[in-house]
């Protein structure tokens, strides 16, 4: 074993909203002709206050009970140059049902990018929603964007599609939140690959072979620390009991040994620490406050 625990393993963790944006990012390319209109229009909307105050004119005319205004991402400039054009039906709808679809990144990002409390027991969760999301839009040939939705799982897959590819920490991370352990793992898989038994069978051996693993690598150094900090103070009762020991006879010692060589067998058979634990129920969810 080197200097980290493990030998490292799990120690280098990508930006889970970093990646999210990129995947957000491939789809933009192919909507971009859709999004860029749609922006034309805001920034004409809120190139005056003049046109600012029809806009809110035309929203009491339609009925529409929001109250909020249109908000803009990117600079200022020019509107509508010689080769744009307002947004079309076609682009409204693009826009309207991306819109729907990004809501999952969206919540996704803002609890990847807490910086209070710990989240990474979150991030497979969202991570699940997001990739049967993608799949089911990628074979939905009836969709606005299934073409747009392969490229965002291919980019999904670059980075989270094989296991080798993601910190298995992830995975571990909501196996160790009582509310979810394994069997949500599993349930996830189920989902993700209906189709595949074999590819989800292998993911949840992998994921709990490398999870005893690292339970029982940081078992032994927490036994280890444990062992050379009890044994100055052992010393001393070793010493006392010298006397007592000389004393012992022929019978007691191998009743003894005897007692020793059942707890050699005992703790062959005996679940771990994690074993009972992912063995036992889950705790239910109880609501934020």
């Amino acid at each position: 074993m080197n200097d980290l625990l493990f030998d490292g393993f799990g120690f280098h963790m990508r930006c889970c909203a970093h990646v999210l944006n990129l995947v957000v990012g491939d789809g933009l390319k192919d909507l971009y002709p859709s999004v860029s209109s749609v922006r034309n229009a805001v920034r004409f909307v809120r190139s005056s206050p003049h046109m600012a105050g029809k806009f809110k004119e035309c929203v009491e005319f339609a009925g529409i009970e929001c109250k909020k205004l249109v908000c803009l991402d990117v600079s200022t400039r020019d509107y509508f140059d010689d080769d744009e054009s307002p947004p079309s039906n076609f682009d409204w709808e693009n826009v309207r049902a991306f819109v729907k679809f990004l809501k999952y990144f969206y919540e996704a990002t803002i609890v990847f990018s807490v910086s209070t409390e710990a989240s990474l027991h979150t991030v497979f969760p969202h991570l699940a929603t997001i990739f049967i999301e993608l799949r089911k839009s990628a074979i939905n040939l009836n969709g606005y964007f299934a073409t747009v939705a392969k490229d965002m799982l291919q980019k999904y897959n670059r980075y989270w599609g094989n296991i080798g590819n993601m910190n298995e920490l992830i995975y571990f991370g909501v196996i160790l939140d009582p509310r979810f352990k394994l069997r949500y793992v599993g349930w996830c898989f189920e989902d993700m690959y209906e189709n595949e038994s074999d590819v989800k069978e292998k993911l949840l051996e992998t994921i709990n072979n490398n999870l005893s693993k690292m339970y029982d690598c940081y078992k032994q150094a927490n036994d280890n620390h444990n062992t050379s900090r009890d044994l100055a103070s052992s010393v001393v009762e070793v010493a006392s009991h010298v006397q007592t020991a000389v004393e012992t006879t022929t019978q007691l010692a191998r009743e003894n040994a005897f007692q020793n060589h059942l707890k050699v067998i005992d703790s062959v058979t005996v679940e771990t620490e994690l074993q009972g634990y992912l063995k036992a129920k889950n705790i239910e969810f109880v609501e934020k406050i």
